[in-house]
């Protein structure tokens, strides 16, 4: 079995187990080890599930953001399992005759077949297209099950979001320990979406003692807890167990949008200064960005584009926080550097991963560089989490990419030899 938590950091958890909470992830820990693990550049959860899922980084699957741009025509587009370009763990194990249930998995949508069951994501809130079979969305409509809690909520009625989120927690492991008891299982995994909308917006809860978010946020986790435990007492305990978060998360200090500072630095020019539209981009421009940090240079000539994207890195190095001075990019990836395979030129040329605290936002229409946010947590590359219950890891340091052959491993399945990741165990 396989129990996804979206955004839980390793540090929060150990946190948590080191204040005397969670008791039943704490009594997992008698049989097992809790591994800090990274994340996907960038930490976008549809980019690392997918990596989570295909064992392979970006340029061999495709989903490089939780939206993307046609390169051609560049329409943009959100990325839904339509655009993932290589088989996933519930495909490779069907084949194998081995029977899956996955539910809830972040760039599951449309539903792909599978030898089992297969429950989509937030990427459609139409309960009649979310699953595989097609019949097996009547029993969740049957039963009320809810696809996604909304976050918009939190912006406006707290009281709302926290009754819709808690809510939505219960159908989930519902639904899930419903359809687990029906057969026999080789494989299972349920995904915990709403522990990463509570995170964006109850995060001060955590970090600060005062804050009014405080009682509400210990009160979700206590229930992912009694969530976690109910699932436990379900599944057979000589099973493997895998449970695993796709990032980090930390206090969000402002939003930071790049295209601004493009513009500023005379690199970027829109025909329609308010067009959210990339086809308004003026021909005079030299490079746009999308969320989060990632950068598209523009131009044909490769000797030109080469001095011109040096000259960009050094800028994003330099790129400091204009009310405090603080620096607000950690480091500048290059393509060449985290991007191999076949879709490797869909991919962005640049990739920023921010300090702690400043959020990279992509927005054409903004005119102002820093803005506070909305939000209260944002995702960080290096702090997700893997627990594999009676199982050392080997690695000193565990990447996203190592679940998907670890679980392979673990169920005697063999390898591809194109994967990017390794097995743990």
């Amino acid at each position: 079995a396989v129990i996804g938590l979206d955004g839980v950091p390793y540090s929060f958890l150990q946190g948590m187990i080191d204040r005397g909470e969670l008791p039943n992830f704490r009594s997992l820990l008698r049989e097992g080890f809790l591994n800090r693990m990274n994340s996907t550049i960038p930490c976008v959860s549809s980019v690392a599930w997918s990596s989570y899922m295909t064992g392979r980084n970006p340029g061999k699957h495709n989903i490089y953001g939780f939206v993307d741009r046609d390169p051609k025509t560049l329409d943009i587009y959100i990325p839904t399992s339509k655009n993932m370009g290589c088989q996933t763990l519930w495909e490779v194990l069907g084949q194998q005759g081995k029977r899956v249930l996955a539910i809830n998995v972040p760039l599951t949508y449309p539903p792909r077949p599978v030898n089992g069951i297969l429950i989509g994501c937030f990427l459609c809130m139409n309960i009649d297209k979310v699953s595989y079979p097609r019949e097996i969305s009547q029993t969740l409509k049957a039963m009320g099950y809810r696809i996604d809690a909304d976050a918009r909520q939190a912006k406006t009625n707290e009281v709302s979001f926290l009754e819709d989120i808690h809510e939505t927690l219960r159908k989930r492991v519902e639904i899930g320990l419903h359809f687990y008891e029906k057969e026999e299982w080789d494989f299972f995994q349920l995904h915990i979406m709403e522990t990463d909308r509570m995170n964006h917006f109850f995060w001060d809860g955590w970090k600060h003692k005062e804050s009014p978010h405080g009682e509400a946020f210990y009160r979700f986790y206590r229930e992912i807890d009694k969530a976690l435990g109910m699932i436990l007492k379900k599944i057979d305990p000589n099973s493997e167990l895998v449970i695993l978060s796709d990032h980090g998360f930390c206090p969000i200090e402002k939003e930071i949008n790049l295209n601004t500072w493009l513009k500023e630095k005379g690199w970027l020019r829109l025909q329609g200064e308010t067009s959210q539209e990339l086809k308004a981009i003026h021909p005079s421009s030299r490079a746009y960005s999308l969320l989060p940090g990632r950068i598209y240079l523009l131009g044909t000539d490769e000797s030109e584009r080469k001095r011109f994207e040096e000259e960009l890195i050094s800028s994003l190095e330099g790129l400091r926080d204009p009310a405090g001075g603080t620096r607000v990019v950690q480091k500048v990836w290059r393509k060449d550097e985290i991007y191999r395979g076949p879709y490797r030129g869909n991919g962005p040329d640049l990739v920023a991963v921010p300090l702690r605290g400043y959020d990279l936002k992509g927005s054409f229409s903004g005119r102002q560089l820093a803005a506070e946010s909305e939000m209260k947590g944002m995702h960080t590359d290096d702090d997700a989490f893997l627990y594999i219950r009676q199982h050392r890891v080997k690695r000193e340091q565990a990447e996203i990419v190592d679940v998907y052959p670890t679980i392979l491993s673990l169920m005697d399945v063999s390898l591809e030899n194109d994967l990017d990741g390794v097995s743990l165990v």
